[in-house]
Order: structure tokens, then sequence, then C-alpha cells
């Protein structure tokens, strides 16, 4: 068989050989063939009904205020612990978005309000470079194994320790948990240390 005698070179179709029906169906062999070109199928385009979800429509739902609340409070521990300096703020932010943890829109809500903590007249000279900043790093303490503080701050005249807590419930568990860090830090040979317990949502702060 020439290669020329079988292909159409204007329809791009090779033809070749018979198409044979069986003789049990009862059906005569054939030479009939059928073209099927792949144009002739219809494809769905996944892009219409495929909807990417980030986390963050989960964070500030408004069918549970309560969730919703809690899941805000461990968002803005999060955001403060990639903030050394007020500049780093925005940065921060950036990147619980980029990691899908919130859309642009909540960020944009979030930015003015976490700003607003790190204004509070009692806090901006944590943010604004007094300190050396050392965030969520690990004390090992012996016998009593490891202690990781959310923001140690060392300064000129002392250490600032700071746990940060989501919710507005004061607990003595929590103190006792700063303590432990106050003492470990002493026990690393820094002399005056002080720690706060830093409830976000309400900006409460209580000295310990």
């Amino acid at each position: 068989v020439q290669f020329a005698d079988v292909y159409q070179s204007d329809n791009l179709l090779l033809e070749w050989g018979e198409l044979i029906i069986s003789a049990e169906s009862g059906k005569k062999e054939g030479s009939a063939m059928k073209d099927v070109r792949l144009s002739e199928f219809e494809f769905a385009d996944f892009r219409k009904f495929l909807k990417i979800k980030r986390r963050g429509e989960d964070f500030f739902s408004r069918e549970n205020k309560r969730q919703s609340g809690i899941n805000k409070g461990k968002l803005i521990h999060e955001i403060l612990s990639l903030v050394e300096t007020t500049r780093d703020l925005e940065k921060a932010v950036k990147r619980i978005v980029t990691e899908g943890k919130i859309g642009a829109h909540e960020a944009a809500e979030m930015l003015p309000e976490l700003s607003g903590l790190l204004r509070d007249e009692e806090v901006k000279s944590w943010f604004d470079g007094t300190y050396r900043v050392v965030n969520e790093r690990n004390i090992l303490t012996g016998q009593n194994g490891i202690k990781r503080p959310d923001r140690i701050m060392i300064g000129a005249d002392g250490v600032v320790v700071v746990d940060y807590k989501s919710g507005d419930v004061e607990s003595d568990k929590y103190k006792y948990q700063l303590r432990s860090y106050i003492r470990e830090l002493k026990n690393c040979g820094y002399e005056n240390v002080s720690g706060y317990i830093w409830y976000t949502r309400p900006n409460k702060r209580v000295k310990v």
C-alpha cells in the first residue's frame, strides 16, 4: 500500500484497512468508516465551577461569633509573632494573606486594628526599636524541659516577657506559666525581669 493512496493531506486524514463487523450480529462486512475528530467532543472548563476557598473565610464567619472571635484572636497572635517593630506589621499581614489564611478584604479590616494595638501608650515602646526582640524562641530549662514565651524584649534597664492570649478570660494558669518564664530568664542571668499577659481582643494587659 502506498502512503499517498491512503492519506488525505487536505483533511489530515489517514484511512487504512476495512472495518469488519462480526457475522454473528447479522450485519454485513462494510468499509464504511467514520471520521472522528477530537474537536467534536465538548470539554467542561473546570474554572467555571471550581472555587478555591481561603481558610480566612472561616475566621470571621457570622454564624458563630464566639468561634470567630477565638479564631481572630489566634490570627492576631500569629501576626504579632512576626512583628519586632511597627515597621514589620504590614509585611506580616501580607505574609498571612499569601499563606491563604485570610483574604485581602479581611487583611484590610485587621490592619487598622493591629496598628491601634501597637500604638497604645502602654506598649508603643515595645515596638519602636527600643528593645532587642526575641519572638517565640525556646528557653532550655534543664530538668523542666523547654519554655517558649511569645515575646522577650531585652533593654538597657531589664527584660520584659509577654505572653499573648486570644480570649478575654483571665486564668491563674496563665500567670503561673508567665512566672515560670520570668524565673527561667533570671536563671539565665537577667536580673530585672517583668512579665505581662496581653489579652489582645479586649486589649488588656495584666502584669505578673
